[in-house]
C-alpha cells in the first residue's frame, strides 16, 4: 500500500472518530458539571461558598472589608434640633451593599440614650460616604453620637461604575451671621438621574468637622447644572480659623509734597505710612495679591498685582516725593482711578482698595468750578463702590477733610483718621483683620445617586 494511501485511510479513521471523541467528552462535562444558580441554597458550580463568590453575584464572607465609621457626631441646627452624620469609609472599591440597617445612638452626659435614629443605607463603592439623619430632638445637649451597621451585611460585586457628577464653584458666605454654601452640580453621566443626595461637611483648619447637612436633586438630566444651597440658621463655632476667599487689594498712598519726610514737624508722615504700609503686606496671606498706586499731581502704577511679599514691599519702599513743584499736589481721583483700572484687568476676586491721604483733594482742576477735584474723586469713589469694591481711607494729620474721607469710604465704619503717624501701624492691622474673612478650612461637598 502506497504511503499516500495510508495518510488517507488514517485521516479518514480521524474524522471519523473526533466527532464521537467530542460527543463523549461533553456528555461527561454536563453529567459532572453543575451549573451555578446563585439562589438554591447549595453550593455548586464554581460557587466559593452557598450561593456566594465565583460567578455568583453576592460575595462569600471573607472576600469583602468591613466598612469604617470614621466618625459619628450631633451638629445643632436649632435650639434641642440636631442633624446625626456617620462619616463612613468602604475601603473596597468594587463592592458594594444594597441594604445596610443602621442605628444612631445619642448619649446624654451622664451616657444614658437621649435619642435613637434607625435606617437604611446603601453602601457605595467609593471610598467615603454620609449617613445622614436630620432634624433630630433631645431635651438635653449631646455628649456623644454612635453609629453601627446593625445586621450582617451583604456584599455584592459592584460594576465598577461611578457616578460623575462634578461639584463646581464651592462658596461660603455669612459665616459670622447665618453661613450659606453654595455649589454647582453638573451631571457628567450619560443618564437620567432620577435623584441625587447630597450632602456637606464642614471642616475647620485643624480638620474636626463644625457642621453638615442635606438636600436632594430630583430629576438631574445628563449634562445639566444645577445650583444648591445650604444655609444655617446661626454662625459657625469654627474654632481656629484661618483666611478665606482670596482677595485682591491695592494700596494707594498720597506722595504730594505736604507728605514731605523734611523732620521739621514729626513724626515725619511718609517714612510712618510706607513702614506701615510694609507692615500691612506682611499680614496678607499667601492667595492674596497686592498692588501699589502712589499719587500727587499725577498717579503712578508702582507695582501691578502680584502675590509676592517682598515685591510689594520693595515697590512702597521705592516712593519717593519729587522735587518739581507738579509733585506738590493731590490728585485722589486720579489715584483710585489707575487703582481701580488694576483690579478690573485682572481675575474676579473680592476687591479693596486702602486710600491714605494728609491732605483734601486739589486735582484736577477746571477754572470754572472750584470744587471739581473734590467731586470727581466722590464720582470715581462711588463708580468704584458700586462695582463691588470695597473702600478704605485713612486721614493722617489735621489738615484732613473727614468728611469728605467718609464719603468717599465704603462706609463710616471703613475710614479710619489719626492725628500722628505712630497710630498707621494699628490701624492697617485692622484693616487687614477685617478684610481677612475668616471660616471654616475646608468644604466637602458629597453627591450620592440614591438608588433605592
Amino acid at each position: 500500500m502506497s504511503v499516500w494511501a495510508t495518510r488517507r485511510r488514517i485521516l479518514y479513521i480521524l474524522g471519523f472518530l473526533t466527532p464521537i471523541v467530542v460527543i463523549v467528552v461533553l456528555a461527561i462535562f454536563f453529567w459532572w458539571y453543575e451549573e451555578s444558580t446563585c439562589f438554591d441554597g447549595k453550593q455548586n458550580g464554581d460557587e466559593i461558598g452557598v450561593d456566594c463568590g465565583g460567578s455568583c453575584q453576592l460575595l462569600c464572607g471573607g472576600q469583602a472589608l468591613d466598612p469604617v465609621i470614621l466618625w459619628s457626631r450631633a451638629f445643632e441646627t436649632y435650639e434641642g434640633v440636631y442633624n446625626l452624620v456617620a462619616y463612613v469609609e468602604n475601603p473596597n472599591v468594587a463592592s458594594e451593599v444594597v441594604y445596610a440597617p443602621y442605628t444612631f445612638k445619642v448619649f446624654g452626659v451622664n451616657n444614658d440614650v437621649i435619642a435613637e435614629r434607625r435606617g437604611v443605607t446603601g453602601i457605595p463603592q467609593r471610598e467615603s460616604f454620609v449617613v445622614f439623619e436630620g432634624t433630630v430632638r433631645t431635651e438635653t445637649p449631646p455628649s456623644r453620637v454612635s453609629f453601627e451597621f446593625t445586621d450582617d451585611l451583604e456584599w455584592e460585586k459592584g460594576d465598577m461604575r461611578v457616578e460623575d457628577i462634578e461639584v463646581m464653584g464651592t462658596i461660603l458666605t455669612g459665616t459670622d451671621s447665618m453661613p450659606r454654601i453654595k455649589a454647582i452640580l453638573k451631571n457628567n453621566t450619560l443618564d437620567y438621574l432620577k435623584e441625587v443626595e447630597v450632602s456637606v461637611v464642614v471642616f475647620d483648619n485643624n480638620n474636626n468637622a463644625i457642621q453638615s447637612s442635606r438636600t436632594l436633586v430630583d430629576d438631574f438630566n445628563p449634562g445639566e447644572q444645577r445650583d444648591i444651597v445650604f444655609t444655617w440658621p446661626s454662625a459657625f463655632d469654627a474654632g481656629t480659623e484661618v483666611c478665606i476667599a482670596p482677595v485682591d487689594v491695592m494700596l494707594v498712598i498720597d506722595r504730594s509734597g505736604s507728605m514731605n519726610d523734611d523732620g521739621l514737624n514729626p513724626p515725619e508722615p511718609l517714612t510712618a505710612v510706607k513702614e506701615a504700609a510694609r507692615t500691612f503686606v506682611s499680614r496678607i496671606t499667601g492667595s492674596d495679591r497686592l498692588g501699589v498706586v502712589s499719587f500727587a499731581t499725577e498717579a503712578t502704577l508702582e507695582s501691578s498685582l502680584v502675590s509676592g511679599v517682598l515685591a510689594t514691599q520693595e515697590a512702597i519702599k521705592n516712593i519717593v516725593i519729587g522735587q518739581n513743584e507738579n509733585i506738590q499736589h493731590t490728585n485722589i481721583f486720579e489715584g483710585l482711578q489707575v487703582a481701580f483700572n488694576e483690579l478690573v484687568s485682572n481675575d474676579t476676586r473680592d476687591d479693596v482698595i486702602i486710600m491714605l491721604t494728609d491732605g483734601i483733594a486739589s486735582r484736577p482742576i477746571d477754572e470754572s468750578d472750584p470744587d471739581f477735584a473734590v467731586n470727581q474723586a466722590k464720582i470715581k469713589a462711588n463708580e468704584i463702590k458700586g462695582q463691588g469694591v470695597v473702600l478704605y481711607t485713612i486721614g493722617l494729620g489735621e489738615s484732613v477733610d473727614a468728611d469728605f474721607l467718609k464719603e468717599l469710604a465704603s462706609g463710616e465704619e471703613y475710614y479710619y483718621g489719626t492725628v500722628e503717624s505712630e497710630d498707621l501701624s494699628a490701624i492697617y492691622e485692622q484693616i487687614a483683620t477685617a478684610i481677612c474673612k475668616k471660616g471654616p478650612n475646608i468644604i466637602q461637598v458629597i453627591p450620592r445617586v440614591r438608588n433605592d
